[in-house]
């Protein structure tokens, strides 16, 4: 396996545990929040602002690994340039969603804020996305070749 599959497999791997993570707790917010504000604008804006920060989390992962691949391709001091600018224009992104979510009352902001940590939970249990997802496809390419050899 070449150094480029291995990063893009860190990569989907990293971007499956964040689409769970979205998945498991956008359902565990809808389940949760019952009661005097069910399906009020308040849990619609905490449940779309999970799901709104884990999608910035999605992208701000994507740009870590382009960055990472354009600082690699350059020399010492352009690399440590490089990526100090692409850390300056991430934070400042996620600062810009943030600031926009205070003011404009459609996202919850501490549910976004919990949706952009997401990216680090993903990290942290990569290893476990990474067996399932290894199970998974072993189990579809043994089918594929029972497929094929059934014809």
């Amino acid at each position: 396996m070449t150094k480029n599959d291995e990063t893009r497999q860190v990569f989907l791997e990293v971007i499956a545990g964040i689409i769970c993570i979205a998945l498991v707790g956008m359902l565990l917010l809808t389940i949760v929040m019952k009661g005097p504000m069910y399906w009020t604008w308040f849990k619609i804006s905490i449940v779309l602002g999970f799901g709104c920060g884990c999608l910035a989390a999605c992208f701000m992962f994507a740009h870590i690994r382009r960055s990472l691949q354009i600082s690699m391709d350059i020399g010492e001091h352009g690399a440590k340039n490089h990526a100090t600018k692409s850390y300056i224009i991430r934070t400042s992104a996620i600062a810009v969603l943030l600031i926009i979510t205070c003011y404009f009352r459609y996202l919850n902001t501490l549910a976004v804020f919990f949706g952009i940590l997401s990216l680090k939970v993903a990290v942290y249990i990569r290893p476990f996305t990474h067996k399932i997802l290894c199970i998974l496809s072993r189990k579809e390419d043994k089918d594929e070749l029972s497929h094929d050899s059934s014809q």
